[in-house]
């Protein structure tokens, strides 16, 4: 994250900026629908319609994003990916089996397309209204069935966005384990019984090999061999570090020496969230 920005206001902000978007270019595609096609049809449920709809489709878009780790990359491809899932839902011919449309709905167009069939079939008439959303005499399902489907797909692109951004690999920072969301957060193990989590401060014996607290620097692990020391922020009580590094070395090109020079060696930095650390040297 940016500055330490926590994921929840990282992800909050970016919805939030293309919801506003969507939503105000709901309401105009509400209005010019209203005006021009489906007269007769109730202006809320065509915004409510849409609204819903666009809200999905962020969320898909962004989930999909998450699998590629360039954004110019993912621009092109999510794109392709969105028109071939939607094309099958408006493609389909009447009389096709309600089965199909449903399985076909885990993607937001399809009950998109099954809503926008029920308002121009209704609208012949008097136009689709509160009282036709459970209509079961509806193809291949109700106006109430089209609307359940967006808010689930809504709700399951955005739990599986934040899914795959935690465990899949990216070009910086670290992944989670697949079953991160099992892991009691005291004991670090799958349902609290299978050891300690990977993000857990330094072992007893990291400790017992890096040395104890120097106090007059508390800010600092000093061990009992000069060349291996550890380096730490100010712990907090109950917080595990956000980013842990042991026993890092670094070595540089002997170029023609006899030994390679060693700049760091054996190094150990915990680093503690809402805060800053930097490093001098």
């Amino acid at each position: 994250m940016i500055m330490g920005l926590t994921k929840t206001a990282f992800f909050s902000s970016w919805l939030i900026i293309y919801y506003v978007q969507m939503i105000i270019a709901s309401l105009i595609v509400t209005m010019v629908q209203k005006l021009a096609v489906t007269t007769e049809t109730n202006f809320g449920i065509i915004f409510f319609t849409y609204l819903i709809f666009v809200i999905a489709t962020i969320n898909f878009a962004a989930m999909l994003s998450t699998f590629f780790s360039r954004a110019q990359t993912a621009a092109l491809v999510v794109p392709l990916i969105y028109f071939v899932v939607a094309v099958p839902a408006f493609a389909m011919p009447d009389g096709t089996a309600p089965a199909a449309f449903h399985a076909l709905s885990i993607f937001c167009p399809t009950p998109l397309a099954v809503a926008l069939r029920l308002q121009f079939g209704y609208e012949v008439n008097r136009g689709i209204g509160w009282q036709d959303f459970t209509n079961d005499q509806d193809i291949p399902y109700n106006y109430l069935a089209a609307v359940l489907w967006m808010v689930g797909d809504a709700i399951a692109y955005l739990i599986l966005l934040l899914y795959f951004d935690a465990v899949l690999p990216k070009e910086w920072g670290t992944t989670r384990h697949p079953l991160f969301f099992l892991k009691s957060k005291r004991s670090g193990g799958i349902w609290g019984c299978c050891g300690k989590s990977q993000r857990s401060d330094l072992s007893d014996s990291d400790d017992n090999e890096m040395g104890s607290m120097d106090y007059d620097n508390p800010s600092r692990f000093m061990t009992r061999t000069p060349s291996h020391y550890a380096v730490q922020d100010y712990p907090l009580p109950n917080l595990d570090s956000t980013v842990s590094i042991q026993k890092l070395r670094k070595e540089f090109p002997a170029h023609g020496k006899t030994a390679k020079p060693v700049a760091i060696d054996d190094m150990h930095l915990r680093l503690f969230p809402d805060g800053i650390t930097v490093l001098l040297g």
